[in-house]
């Protein structure tokens, strides 16, 4: 279980590392084109090497659960890499690693399937492949980070993206924003 704790911690990064930037500075990064991912990379590679240093300390804290929330998350970990799978079915490689915004494509704004249910299915997969992976673990510095996870992504990366999609898509996507549930979908009875 340590080494999925640990891929956990050390791929993390990447996904505030590439998402603020380019939202923050969108104009900047469409400058830079795909050596954009470079940037992002070397960021990433130097926390992963600070996680990596300190792993004997990240992995040695654990949080007393009940062992049927390791089936639990056993079942969150497949749903929400079915989740992840589906969006990016629908918006390719290129859409799911930020090279729509990259290029400003106008063409690629999605309604239907998993986008019908929520706005941002993939940073949804990724609460709950997190959380899934806190509950097989148990490890207190990735429920921690599933934690961190939901806030950045929460308060800071999909307020960014959402502004950077209204440019792009204006009254379209502020339509959209209306109907559509931001993260959590509605549960209809």
């Amino acid at each position: 279980m340590n080494h999925l704790a640990l891929i956990t911690l050390l791929a993390w990064p990447i996904i505030p590392l590439l998402w603020i930037p380019l939202h923050l500075f969108t104009g900047f990064f469409r400058k830079w084109g795909r050596w954009t991912y470079v940037f992002s990379v070397l960021c990433w590679g130097a926390c992963a090497l600070v996680i990596y240093s300190h792993r004997e300390l990240l992995l040695a804290y654990t949080v007393r659960l009940p062992r049927a929330l390791a089936t639990i998350g056993m079942v969150m970990l497949l749903g929400g890499g079915i989740l992840q799978a589906l969006t990016i079915r629908m918006l390719g490689i290129a859409g799911i690693t930020g090279g729509h915004e990259l290029d400003n494509r106008q063409d690629v704004f999605r309604r239907d399937g998993v986008f019908g249910a929520v706005r941002h299915p993939t940073y949804l997969a990724h609460t709950i492949i997190l959380l899934g992976i806190f509950f097989i673990t148990r490890n207190a510095a990735v429920g921690m980070v599933a934690l961190l996870d939901f806030l950045v992504v929460s308060l800071v990366i999909i307020p960014l993206e959402e502004r950077e999609l209204l440019k792009r898509f204006g009254p379209a996507f502020d339509e959209y924003r209306q109907k559509t549930p931001r993260f959590f979908p509605r549960i209809r009875l």
